[in-house]
Protein backbone atom coordinates (compact mmCIF):
# COMPACT_ATOMS: atom_id res chain seq x y z
CA UNK A 1 0.00 0.00 0.00
CA UNK A 2 2.86 2.14 0.95
CA UNK A 3 4.34 1.17 -2.73
CA UNK A 4 1.09 2.32 -4.30
CA UNK A 5 0.89 5.75 -2.48
CA UNK A 6 3.87 6.93 -3.31
CA UNK A 7 3.49 5.65 -6.84
CA UNK A 8 1.01 7.77 -6.98
CA UNK A 9 2.43 11.25 -5.21
CA UNK A 10 5.32 10.76 -7.39
CA UNK A 11 3.16 10.43 -11.28
CA UNK A 12 0.79 13.29 -9.56
CA UNK A 13 4.08 15.73 -8.88
CA UNK A 14 5.49 14.42 -12.32
CA UNK A 15 2.53 15.59 -14.38
CA UNK A 16 1.37 18.43 -12.54
CA UNK A 17 0.86 21.66 -14.53
CA UNK A 18 3.13 23.86 -13.78
CA UNK A 19 5.65 27.25 -15.56
CA UNK A 20 8.35 26.04 -17.97
CA UNK A 21 11.10 25.44 -15.95
CA UNK A 22 13.34 28.09 -18.53
CA UNK A 23 11.02 31.34 -16.83
CA UNK A 24 12.15 31.12 -13.31
CA UNK A 25 10.38 34.74 -12.59
CA UNK A 26 7.34 36.05 -14.68
CA UNK A 27 5.71 39.08 -14.26
CA UNK A 28 1.97 39.08 -15.20
CA UNK A 29 0.99 43.10 -16.35
CA UNK A 30 -1.93 40.92 -18.77
CA UNK A 31 -5.46 40.62 -17.46
CA UNK A 32 -6.00 37.54 -19.62
CA UNK A 33 -2.48 36.35 -18.89
CA UNK A 34 -3.57 36.17 -15.20
CA UNK A 35 -6.84 34.74 -15.32
CA UNK A 36 -5.27 32.33 -17.79
CA UNK A 37 -2.46 31.63 -15.31
CA UNK A 38 -5.32 31.48 -11.95
CA UNK A 39 -7.34 28.77 -14.63
CA UNK A 40 -4.40 26.76 -14.49
CA UNK A 41 -4.21 26.73 -10.82
CA UNK A 42 -0.36 28.30 -11.14
CA UNK A 43 -1.54 31.60 -9.31
CA UNK A 44 0.20 30.74 -6.18
CA UNK A 45 3.24 29.45 -7.73
CA UNK A 46 6.18 30.79 -6.61
CA UNK A 47 7.63 31.18 -10.18
CA UNK A 48 4.84 33.88 -10.97
CA UNK A 49 6.18 37.00 -8.65
CA UNK A 50 4.12 39.96 -9.81
CA UNK A 51 0.72 40.76 -10.88
CA UNK A 52 -1.23 44.00 -11.89
CA UNK A 53 -2.96 45.16 -8.91
CA UNK A 54 -5.48 45.91 -11.27
CA UNK A 55 -5.84 42.28 -11.77
CA UNK A 56 -9.09 40.13 -9.67
CA UNK A 57 -6.74 38.04 -7.63
CA UNK A 58 -6.58 38.89 -3.67
CA UNK A 59 -4.40 38.54 -1.23
CA UNK A 60 -5.30 35.17 -0.03
CA UNK A 61 -4.82 33.98 -3.11
CA UNK A 62 -1.49 35.31 -4.59
CA UNK A 63 1.69 36.40 -2.28
CA UNK A 64 3.83 37.43 -4.31
CA UNK A 65 3.93 41.13 -5.13
CA UNK A 66 1.04 43.34 -6.71
CA UNK A 67 2.46 45.99 -9.49
CA UNK A 68 1.15 49.37 -10.28
CA UNK A 69 -0.17 49.61 -13.38
CA UNK A 70 1.07 48.96 -17.26
CA UNK A 71 3.88 51.99 -17.83
CA UNK A 72 3.26 53.88 -14.66
CA UNK A 73 5.89 50.98 -13.54
CA UNK A 74 9.07 52.37 -12.76
CA UNK A 75 12.70 51.53 -14.39
CA UNK A 76 13.75 50.93 -10.16
CA UNK A 77 11.33 47.86 -10.41
CA UNK A 78 11.47 46.44 -13.28
CA UNK A 79 15.41 46.25 -12.40
CA UNK A 80 14.59 43.91 -9.93
CA UNK A 81 13.06 41.58 -12.38
CA UNK A 82 16.56 40.88 -14.12
CA UNK A 83 16.04 37.30 -16.65
CA UNK A 84 12.40 37.44 -15.95
CA UNK A 85 9.65 36.74 -18.31
CA UNK A 86 6.93 39.90 -18.83
CA UNK A 87 3.97 39.66 -19.82
CA UNK A 88 1.92 42.41 -21.12
CA UNK A 89 -1.53 43.33 -22.91
CA UNK A 90 -0.87 45.52 -26.53
CA UNK A 91 0.27 48.96 -25.42
CA UNK A 92 2.48 50.98 -27.52
CA UNK A 93 4.35 52.51 -24.61
CA UNK A 94 5.03 49.93 -22.54
CA UNK A 95 6.31 48.29 -25.64
CA UNK A 96 8.49 50.82 -25.77
CA UNK A 97 9.61 50.68 -22.16
CA UNK A 98 10.47 47.25 -22.13
CA UNK A 99 12.27 47.20 -25.71
CA UNK A 100 14.77 49.24 -23.89
CA UNK A 101 15.10 46.20 -20.60
CA UNK A 102 18.25 43.78 -22.26
CA UNK A 103 17.69 41.60 -19.44
CA UNK A 104 14.15 41.01 -19.86
CA UNK A 105 11.87 38.65 -22.10
CA UNK A 106 8.47 40.52 -23.00
CA UNK A 107 5.86 38.72 -24.39
CA UNK A 108 2.70 41.34 -25.75
CA UNK A 109 -0.85 39.70 -25.06
CA UNK A 110 -2.69 40.50 -28.31
CA UNK A 111 -6.23 40.82 -27.81
CA UNK A 112 -7.82 43.80 -29.63
CA UNK A 113 -10.49 43.45 -32.62
CA UNK A 114 -10.86 39.33 -31.32
CA UNK A 115 -14.27 37.49 -30.24
CA UNK A 116 -12.93 35.83 -26.51
CA UNK A 117 -12.77 32.70 -27.97
CA UNK A 118 -9.71 34.23 -30.00
CA UNK A 119 -8.66 35.73 -27.45
CA UNK A 120 -7.91 32.70 -25.54
CA UNK A 121 -6.69 30.44 -28.37
CA UNK A 122 -4.55 33.02 -29.32
CA UNK A 123 -3.06 33.31 -25.70
CA UNK A 124 -2.45 29.32 -26.07
CA UNK A 125 -0.66 29.53 -29.42
CA UNK A 126 1.84 32.39 -28.19
CA UNK A 127 2.59 31.13 -24.67
CA UNK A 128 2.24 27.17 -25.05
CA UNK A 129 6.02 27.62 -23.83
CA UNK A 130 5.34 29.39 -20.88
CA UNK A 131 3.87 26.11 -19.31
CA UNK A 132 4.74 22.46 -19.00
CA UNK A 133 2.20 19.42 -18.92
CA UNK A 134 -0.62 21.48 -18.40
CA UNK A 135 -3.75 21.15 -20.13
CA UNK A 136 -4.53 23.71 -22.31
CA UNK A 137 -7.15 22.05 -24.76
CA UNK A 138 -9.12 21.47 -21.66
CA UNK A 139 -9.09 25.11 -20.85
CA UNK A 140 -10.10 26.25 -23.98
CA UNK A 141 -12.74 22.85 -23.79
CA UNK A 142 -14.13 24.81 -20.20
CA UNK A 143 -14.07 28.22 -21.97
CA UNK A 144 -16.52 27.14 -24.72
CA UNK A 145 -19.16 25.66 -22.22
CA UNK A 146 -18.56 29.39 -20.66
CA UNK A 147 -19.36 30.53 -23.87
CA UNK A 148 -22.87 28.07 -24.43
CA UNK A 149 -23.99 29.23 -20.87
CA UNK A 150 -23.73 33.02 -21.64
CA UNK A 151 -25.74 32.27 -24.66
CA UNK A 152 -28.13 30.28 -22.82
CA UNK A 153 -28.95 32.93 -20.72
CA UNK A 154 -29.54 36.04 -22.96
CA UNK A 155 -33.15 37.20 -23.89
CA UNK A 156 -34.49 36.79 -27.24
CA UNK A 157 -34.21 40.37 -29.07
CA UNK A 158 -31.71 41.88 -26.43
CA UNK A 159 -30.85 45.30 -27.43
CA UNK A 160 -28.17 46.49 -25.27
CA UNK A 161 -25.15 48.99 -25.20
CA UNK A 162 -22.42 48.60 -22.76
CA UNK A 163 -21.03 51.85 -21.34
CA UNK A 164 -16.77 51.94 -20.13
CA UNK A 165 -17.71 53.18 -16.84
CA UNK A 166 -20.77 53.69 -14.14
CA UNK A 167 -23.87 55.04 -15.23
CA UNK A 168 -25.51 57.87 -12.83
CA UNK A 169 -29.22 59.60 -13.43
CA UNK A 170 -27.76 62.81 -14.49
CA UNK A 171 -24.34 61.59 -17.10
CA UNK A 172 -23.50 58.61 -19.28
CA UNK A 173 -19.88 57.36 -19.69
CA UNK A 174 -18.40 59.03 -22.87
CA UNK A 175 -17.23 55.38 -24.56
CA UNK A 176 -18.75 52.34 -25.39
CA UNK A 177 -17.86 48.95 -26.59
CA UNK A 178 -19.17 48.04 -29.90
CA UNK A 179 -16.95 46.34 -32.34
CA UNK A 180 -14.29 43.97 -29.97
CA UNK A 181 -14.60 41.46 -27.17
CA UNK A 182 -18.03 40.12 -26.12
CA UNK A 183 -19.76 42.57 -27.53
CA UNK A 184 -18.87 42.09 -30.97
CA UNK A 185 -18.83 38.24 -30.42
CA UNK A 186 -23.04 38.83 -29.05
CA UNK A 187 -23.54 41.05 -31.69
CA UNK A 188 -22.00 38.95 -34.88
CA UNK A 189 -23.72 35.98 -33.18
CA UNK A 190 -27.13 37.85 -33.35
CA UNK A 191 -27.76 37.11 -30.27
CA UNK A 192 -27.63 41.32 -29.12
CA UNK A 193 -28.69 44.51 -30.90
CA UNK A 194 -26.05 46.80 -29.94
CA UNK A 195 -25.20 50.15 -30.83
CA UNK A 196 -23.88 51.07 -34.84
CA UNK A 197 -20.30 51.92 -35.44
CA UNK A 198 -17.68 49.98 -37.54
CA UNK A 199 -15.38 51.35 -34.70
CA UNK A 200 -14.28 48.79 -31.27
CA UNK A 201 -14.97 51.79 -28.98
CA UNK A 202 -16.79 54.98 -30.10
CA UNK A 203 -17.77 57.58 -28.16
CA UNK A 204 -21.70 57.62 -29.00
CA UNK A 205 -23.54 60.31 -30.86
CA UNK A 206 -26.59 61.77 -28.93
CA UNK A 207 -28.20 62.52 -32.53
CA UNK A 208 -27.67 58.54 -33.03
CA UNK A 209 -28.64 57.34 -29.48
CA UNK A 210 -31.89 59.68 -29.73
CA UNK A 211 -33.03 57.35 -32.74
CA UNK A 212 -32.33 53.91 -31.34
CA UNK A 213 -34.96 51.77 -29.91
CA UNK A 214 -36.23 52.47 -26.53
CA UNK A 215 -36.40 48.89 -25.92
CA UNK A 216 -32.27 49.33 -25.57
CA UNK A 217 -30.87 48.78 -21.95
CA UNK A 218 -27.74 50.55 -21.04
CA UNK A 219 -25.10 48.88 -19.06
CA UNK A 220 -21.93 49.97 -16.88
CA UNK A 221 -19.81 48.37 -16.55
CA UNK A 222 -17.12 48.79 -13.75
CA UNK A 223 -14.03 46.40 -13.26
CA UNK A 224 -13.82 46.05 -9.37
CA UNK A 225 -10.22 44.46 -9.49
CA UNK A 226 -8.62 42.86 -6.41
CA UNK A 227 -11.58 43.90 -3.99
CA UNK A 228 -13.32 41.09 -6.09
CA UNK A 229 -16.86 42.98 -5.91
CA UNK A 230 -19.60 41.49 -7.81
CA UNK A 231 -23.01 43.29 -7.79
CA UNK A 232 -25.79 44.42 -10.41
CA UNK A 233 -27.60 47.79 -9.81
CA UNK A 234 -30.77 49.44 -11.40
CA UNK A 235 -29.90 53.15 -11.92
CA UNK A 236 -33.03 53.91 -13.61
CA UNK A 237 -35.69 52.37 -16.08
CA UNK A 238 -33.73 50.39 -18.41
CA UNK A 239 -30.06 51.86 -17.19
CA UNK A 240 -27.71 49.69 -14.75
CA UNK A 241 -24.61 49.16 -13.67
CA UNK A 242 -22.71 46.23 -13.00
CA UNK A 243 -19.51 45.51 -11.41
CA UNK A 244 -17.29 43.09 -11.36
CA UNK A 245 -14.10 41.71 -11.03
CA UNK A 246 -12.18 41.51 -14.53
CA UNK A 247 -14.98 42.71 -15.81
CA UNK A 248 -12.92 44.57 -18.82
CA UNK A 249 -10.50 42.25 -19.09
CA UNK A 250 -10.89 40.57 -22.53
CA UNK A 251 -11.99 36.80 -22.73
CA UNK A 252 -12.71 34.92 -19.35
CA UNK A 253 -13.79 38.21 -17.27
CA UNK A 254 -15.82 39.89 -20.00
CA UNK A 255 -18.06 36.30 -20.67
CA UNK A 256 -18.14 35.85 -16.82
CA UNK A 257 -19.24 39.41 -15.99
CA UNK A 258 -21.88 39.49 -19.03
CA UNK A 259 -23.33 35.92 -17.66
CA UNK A 260 -23.68 37.51 -13.83
CA UNK A 261 -25.46 40.41 -15.23
CA UNK A 262 -28.10 38.17 -17.93
CA UNK A 263 -28.89 35.54 -15.36
CA UNK A 264 -29.54 38.01 -12.89
CA UNK A 265 -31.44 40.82 -15.10
CA UNK A 266 -34.65 39.56 -14.56
CA UNK A 267 -34.84 40.25 -10.60
CA UNK A 268 -34.18 43.79 -11.59
CA UNK A 269 -36.95 44.16 -14.39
Amino acid sequence: MKILIISFILSSSIWACEFHKDYKKIYSLSGVSTQIIKELGLISSPRLQGISVFHPVNEKEFKGKFLGGGQFISFAEMDKWNSGLVLYDESRELHKILSRKKDLKALEIKTRGKTPTEVISAFIEETKHVFHQCDLEKLKTDFSKKITELKSVIPKKMKLIIYLGEITKYKYPEIIMVNDGVVRFLSHEKLIQTYPSELAYPNWSAKIMNSLDKDFIKLGIIDSGNKLTKKLEKVSEKNYNLTYPGAMIPGIGQVEALFYFFSRLDDLL
